[in-house]
């Protein structure tokens, strides 16, 4: 209670100005953007007719193949860079080795993104 009610108004305007001269800190809950988003439509497409996606790391070895491709290329444009890669390189003693690493921790670690929708 104040007395009067200018007593009142100088109160909140000092409240409004020391909040004013010490904001506190927003707290912003940060959801981090993917690196890259991959279309499984696509992939398929590719997986298709690309004879060197095989085995269990297909998926993954698409995405970092594809990840060097800009804008929106053909399926066969995908699939002829794909077959002109060594994928031996992505492996151990491979001249890609500690790139696809990484690649493969932000894969797993689900910076990238692979959109199910639309198959």
């Amino acid at each position: 209670m104040y007395c009067s009610e200018s007593c009142r108004t100088i109160a909140y305007n000092k409240r409004q100005k020391e909040k004013a001269d010490n904001p506190q800190p927003e707290v912003k809950t940060m959801k981090e953007e993917p690196l890259y988003i991959f279309e499984n439509k696509e992939f398929k497409e590719v997986e298709k007719i690309t004879t060197k996606l095989k085995g269990e790391d297909v998926l993954l070895i698409y995405c970092y193949y594809r990840k060097n491709m800009t804008g929106i290329p053909k399926i066969k444009e995908i699939s002829e860079y794909i077959e002109r890669q060594n994928i031996d390189d992505l492996y151990e003693g491979g001249r890609f080795e500690e790139e696809f690493n990484k690649f493969c921790k932000d894969y797993h670690a689900g910076k990238i993104v692979i959109n199910y929708g639309g198959n």
